[in-house]
């Protein structure tokens, strides 16, 4: 899998985050989460009082003003993608999916 070793692949997809552990080109562990781009857009609607189709749109829009409202469920995520790979001798990070593109995720 893309010449990966000692890889861990992060897909923050809109309903889910998906983990895998690649080593030697090989998945060799995966797993899924119940937290994603939508619950980012929940909290945004939740702190904004907007419906969630406009926090959507709001999230694409005003990426680089959210981040103080949105940081504490990526810390959330990160969290939970941390426990995943601890101990795995993961030396390389990628993330994937369109919610790692909020400005702030790759610190």
């Amino acid at each position: 899998l893309l010449q990966l070793d000692n890889a861990g692949v992060v897909d923050i997809g809109g309903g889910t985050t998906g983990i895998a552990i690649v080593k030697q080109g090989r998945v060799t562990y995966s797993a899924d989460e119940a937290t994603g781009g939508h619950h980012i857009s929940l909290t945004l609607a939740g702190n904004r009082g907007i419906g969630l189709e406009e926090a959507e749109q709001y999230k694409r829009s005003h990426a680089g003003e959210i981040w103080p409202v949105v940081k504490p469920v990526y810390e959330k995520m990160a969290e939970i993608v941390a426990r995943h790979i601890a101990g795995q001798g993961i030396v390389d990070l990628w993330l994937a999916g369109g919610a790692c593109m909020q400005p702030g995720v790759h610190e």
